[in-house]
């Protein structure tokens, strides 16, 4: 029986060693002295999950049903049976989406593009711009603004470190803009998603 060639994950050691290696530079020696020239790095790789999991614990599931409760009945009192509709299914969502586990990814951003997991792929000639979302006491975002009307955001969590060498790396390639939080997503965070 022939064995089995199965695709091994990188471990984030290996991968630190394979960017360290990347970086080292060559020495040449010319009339005696040390002259260091550092090599060009081709693609940057990382792991990491979609997103920063906030385990929550029971009361909040209590706090956002009798939030969610009082808003209804709030709706349902005033007669806006759609508003109350659009309340229990948001509601069901929220508390549904607050139990779900984020997915681990790897990430890779080379020559032609940008690579999330082996099914997504984004060349650059579809990103508007990128810029560097810092959060401190969290993981840093790669964001890119891409040529679309629907999800036109595209976020890439990585540790300062990564996302720094991804800035650098894509400085000729991609044009920078300034990215701002929106509403909804500091909405989002406060609420621990």
């Amino acid at each position: 029986m022939g064995k089995r060639k199965h695709h091994k994950f990188k471990k984030p050691e290996e991968e630190g060693l394979k960017k360290q290696a990347e970086k080292k530079t060559e020495v040449v020696v010319a009339g005696g002295s040390i002259k260091e020239e550092p090599k060009e790095i081709r693609e940057i790789c990382w792991r990491a999950a979609e997103f920063d999991y906030k385990d929550k614990d029971v009361s909040w599931f209590w706090i956002t049903g009798l939030a969610m409760t009082i808003l209804a009945m709030i709706a349902l009192w005033q007669k806006n049976f759609f508003f109350f509709v659009f309340l229990v299914l948001a509601g069901i969502m929220v508390l549904i989406f607050g139990k779900k586990r984020p997915r681990v990814f790897d990430f890779k951003i080379d020559e032609k593009g940008v690579h999330v997991g082996d099914m997504n792929f984004y060349p650059f000639k579809d990103l508007v711009g990128f810029d560097i979302n810092v959060r401190p006491g969290r993981l840093d975002e790669v964001v890119f603004r891409r040529h679309s009307y629907m999800d036109a955001i595209l976020k890439l969590p990585a540790d300062s470190k990564t996302a720094e060498k991804a800035g650098s790396f894509l400085l000729g390639k991609v044009k920078k803009f300034k990215y701002e939080e929106t509403l909804v997503e500091l909405i989002a965070d406060l609420l621990g998603f």
